[in-house]
């Protein structure tokens, strides 16, 4: 395997935050970010609805919050009303308890999520 030339700078790393039913503004959200040479980790599962409270969903917590410790700041992506369900505020108090920078993006309307 031939090495890969470390830049003189690492890109940013940005982690995406939001609620699942804004999927594919995250995904705008991410292209944005990538095209202006940034790193973007996100969430790429959904956990049914009756299923929140489960083990598969605290998992997926977990893993996300290490995506936070990993990150240099935090996007929330949002809708045009700001929505930010519980587990978002959650997230977003964790990364505030890391100090890492938060930005929000409320992304209009993309048609259905």
């Amino acid at each position: 395997m031939v090495p890969i030339a470390k830049a003189a700078a690492s890109p940013p790393i940005a982690v995406i935050c939001g609620s699942m039913r804004f999927y594919s503004r995250m995904l705008q959200v991410a292209a944005d970010l990538t095209l202006a040479g940034q790193i973007v980790v996100m969430p790429h599962c959904v956990v049914a609805e009756q299923d929140q409270n489960g083990t598969t969903k605290g998992m997926l917590d977990l893993l996300h919050r290490r995506k936070i410790d990993l990150a240099d700041y935090v996007v929330v992506v949002t809708d045009e009303k700001g929505y930010i369900g519980t587990s978002t505020a959650n997230e977003i108090a964790y990364a505030t308890a890391l100090g890492k920078a938060v930005e929000y993006r409320a992304v209009g309307d993309q048609g259905p999520q």
